[in-house]
Formats: structure tokens, sequence, C-alpha cells
């Protein structure tokens, strides 16, 4: 005899097989459109203004399973009871003629009738009655009877998400020399823009951020625009400038394991922290939260005319 019994997964265990294991529903919404590294893990990313989000999901299938048990049940079965021995019936036995009168017998057999007759009495009947066995109480029999339950345990699709965001290093602008420069004086602006990786777990697997610079620049509030890291200017007119750096980086990403990098579309700009520039010295004494020293060509005077000495 065989019984299937169909079992099922508590709820606690489903619960956590499908938690979101760190999962932001906003970050990890590029997984939608990941793509796949093996039949039950896929990847995505994304490029925000700021920085770029790497997501990855994972999912399995559980095809479920069975379990096979025996069990064996002794029954006693009751034994029938047997009829008891019938009697014998009765028998009649001569008692004559005796074997010696037998011998002179007549050879006729109306003759030895007549003759047995003659000498004997009539036959004495008796009864020979078998006396029935007592009866016996029957011994029951044993029977061992097998049963076999199959549990079926049926399967289940979990799976598990998580996303994380990467920012680049920051860019760090530069004038030299530091201060006031005068009308027409060369600055020195720098920023730092380089190759860079970010690196952190995402569902447990470590994951790899490439920054790869590819545009750099300058941007200054009286709107010239210049390419690249490190560049010079000088400014025709006195005042008070703010000068910018940009960088462009072109973003790829990995999962450590896989051989392959994967692009992520667009490229991330990242700006610097804002330079003041001070030009002109007449324009420094005009203004007495910029005060410093200058190097100027000689004594400045009204009509002095000299290098820094704008009046």
């Amino acid at each position: 005899m065989r019984k299937n019994i169909f079992g099922s997964l508590s709820f606690a265990s489903v619960l956590v097989a499908v938690t979101l294991v760190g999962f932001d529903t906003q970050i990890a919404s590029a997984c939608s459109s990941g793509e796949s590294s093996s039949s039950t893990l896929s990847h995505g990313s994304s490029m925000d203004s700021d920085s770029v989000t790497v997501c990855v999901g994972s999912s399995s299938r559980n095809p479920g399973s069975s379990l096979t048990h025996t069990i064996t049940h002794t029954v006693k079965i009751p034994a029938r009871a047997k009829p008891s021995a019938k009697p014998v019936p009765a028998k009649l036995i001569l008692v004559c003629p005796s074997p010696g009168q037998i011998s002179r017998i007549p050879r006729s057999a109306d003759a030895a009738e007549r003759w047995i007759k003659s000498i004997c009495s009539p036959p004495v009947k008796v009864a020979s009655i078998s006396k029935p066995k007592p009866s016996t109480k029957p011994k029951p029999k044993i029977r061992q009877i097998s049963e076999t339950v199959t549990i079926e345990f049926p399967g289940s699709n979990s799976s598990s998400n998580d996303a994380a965001k990467f920012y680049p290093n920051s860019l760090t602008a530069k004038l030299l020399p530091e201060g006031v420069l005068a009308v027409g004086q060369l600055g020195k602006f720098s920023s730092n823009p380089t190759s860079h990786f970010g690196i952190s777990l995402v569902l447990g697997r470590q994951t790899q951020v490439h920054f790869v610079p590819v545009q750099s620049g300058w941007s200054f509030s009286d709107g010239i625009s210049k390419a690249g890291s490190g560049i010079t200017r000088s400014f025709g007119t006195a005042g008070k400038f703010q000068a910018r750096a940009w960088v462009k980086y072109k973003v790829s990403y990995r999962l450590v394991g896989e051989t392959s990098w994967h692009r992520v579309d667009g490229l991330l700009t990242v700006e610097s922290n804002t330079l003041q520039v001070l030009v002109g010295a007449a324009y420094l004494k005009s203004d007495p939260s910029s005060q410093g020293a200058l190097l100027v060509g000689a004594n400045c005077g009204p009509t002095s005319g000299q290098f820094g000495c704008e009046t």
C-alpha cells in the first residue's frame, strides 16, 4: 500500500528566502534592465548626476523533494475452530460360530445358514463408538502488513536583490600664486582627475567600479572656458572672478570572478570646489575681506603706471 502526503515549507522559511538583502527599491530599479551573467544571477547599472548605481539580483528554484518511508504492522488473524470428531457407527460383531465351529460348517449355503441359526443364538450387536478428541482453542495466525508512505515537498522560488551607489573621488581645484593676481598676470590653474576604483559588496558579491577621466576643463565666471586639467590664464580687468574645474568620467563595473567589464551608459561629470580669484591691487584695496600682500614693479603712485599699481 502506498500513500502520498504533501508537505509544505513553513512561512518563516519562505519569508527568509525572499527577504531583500539591504535592498532599496529606488536604488535597485536599475536591475530591471540588468544583464544576465548566469541562469540565477543578474546585474545592471544606472548613472545619476553624481554617482553610479550597481545592482545584483539572484534567483533560485527549489525543485522539491520526496521522502519515502515504509511502515510494517503486525496483525493477528483469528483461526477457525475445527469441528469435533464424528462418532464411529456401530459394527455387528459375530461371536458365533466360533473359529472351531466354522471348520464344520456345511458346504451348501442354505444348509450353512440353517446350521448357524440352529447352533448360534442371535448375533451380539456391539456398538463401538469412538470418543471425539477434546477440542483445543485454535491459535491465531500472525501476519505482517507493510505500508509505504511518501511525503512530497513542493518546489519553491526565491529571489534576492541588492544595490550600492559608487561615488567618484572629489575633484580639487588650485590656483598658483594664491591670493591676488595683477591685471595681465598669468595664473596657473590645476585639478586632479585620476583613474581610480570604487569597491563594495553587492548581494555578497565583491563589485568594482572603474572611473576613467576622458575629458576635463575649466569654467570661469567671465564666460571663458578652457580644456585640460592644468591651464594658465590672465585677466584683462580688475575684479573678483570665480573659477571651477570639471572632469567627465567613463565608468565601467564588474563582479569579481567575472572576466569582463560592463560599460555604464553615459559620462559622469564631476565639478570641483569654486576658486575665488581676485585681480588687481585697486580692487584688493577696495575689498576689506580680501586683504593680502601684492608684489608690484615699483613704488605705486597716482601716475606711476607700474605693474600691479592700479588706481
